[in-house]
């Protein structure tokens, strides 16, 4: 019979830190991969496995988010189904998990906590495509290469029923709490998707959105 093993209090403390999955090992391509390959692992418990952005629901378009006081830009998704509101954004490194690529995050918002909602058209640089069809069909696709027509949408809500969702990480922000603030989402897209979603924010919410100039 073997004689029981016993572990410094230190070695004992690590392995015990190590058991349960928490918020700072969830953003972690590593435990991504572990997960993937063996979802029975300790680490793994409550663990839900990223998701790619093309694997997510919505419109996709170049994203602006102002969370917390905390300026990303980045890709995203905008969902607008009944009465929620949701955007997908990618995060961090790519994670071999996910055919490399990014894992995403999610923010639900209400639309009784959108306060303002801007829009604006404008058009977007499309020198290579412009540079590639002046090669293939000379003056003719210089000339007739046209800047791409975008939209940008902008919602300013206030996060008191926001949900902010990262694997098993959930957190909630109360509007009540004194540090509460206005947080942004900006999304640029092409422009009749930024018609359709534009129509279907003004009706979810009752608010009329502010017509901007486009820029010069």
């Amino acid at each position: 019979m073997r004689s029981p093993i016993f572990l410094p209090t230190s070695s004992l403390i690590v392995i015990l830190a190590l058991a349960p999955v928490s918020a700072q090992l969830v953003n972690e391509p590593d435990l991504a991969e572990l997960c993937s390959t063996s979802p029975l692992n300790s680490r793994c418990t409550g663990y839900s496995r990223e998701v790619a952005l093309e694997k997510r629901p919505g419109e996709a378009g170049a994203c602006v988010l102002i969370i917390n006081g905390v300026n990303t830009e980045t890709v995203c998704k905008l969902t607008i189904t009944g009465q929620t509101i949701a955007a997908y954004y990618e995060f961090g490194d790519k994670v071999q998990a996910i055919d490399n690529e990014k894992a995403t995050q999610e923010i639900q918002i209400s639309p009784s906590n959108i306060k303002v909602i801007r829009y604006r058209e404008a058009k977007k640089d499309n020198s290579t495509a412009r540079v590639v069809n002046t090669i293939v069909f000379g003056l003719p696709g210089l000339f007739g290469t046209r800047d791409k027509k975008v939209s940008e949408i902008e919602i300013e809500y206030i996060p008191n029923s926001e949900t902010t969702k990262t694997g098993s990480e959930t957190s909630v922000v109360s509007a009540d709490s004194p540090e509460a603030t206005k947080n942004t989402l900006r999304i640029i897209v092409k422009r009749k998707t930024g018609e359709k979603l534009l129509t279907q924010l003004q009706e979810l919410t009752g608010l009329k959105a502010e017509f901007l100039q486009a820029p010069r």
